[in-house]
């Protein structure tokens, strides 16, 4: 699938939580196995923007903000957020 940067993923994981030290832990029965993933900070942030409304484009401009990036390229960061996504949609955690 190619993935554009005005696509919007949508969580699709059962529970999720966010823990004291500012990690998220994932938890999914989909895909007929569970899976379980902690996230870290940045993860954390990525996956709250995963609600179906937001794009790529947008999620790329605020972790860029969020976490002071701007010495990156955009083409940098826009290839790891998808990764990151593709590799949650991987274990059925979001939807394209």
């Amino acid at each position: 699938m190619s993935i554009s940067r005005a696509d919007a993923p949508r969580r699709c994981a059962a529970a999720w939580k966010e823990t004291e030290d500012g990690n998220t832990l994932v938890i999914s029965d989909a895909g007929y196995r569970l899976a379980v993933l902690q996230l870290n900070g940045t993860g954390s942030f990525i996956w709250g923007l995963c609600d179906g409304e937001t794009s790529l484009e947008a999620i790329c401009a605020r972790v860029t903000k969020e976490f002071a990036l701007d010495q990156r390229s955009e083409e940098e960061i826009s290839h790891e957020i998808a990764s990151f996504i593709d590799d949650l949609e991987h274990e059925k955690l979001v939807k394209w």
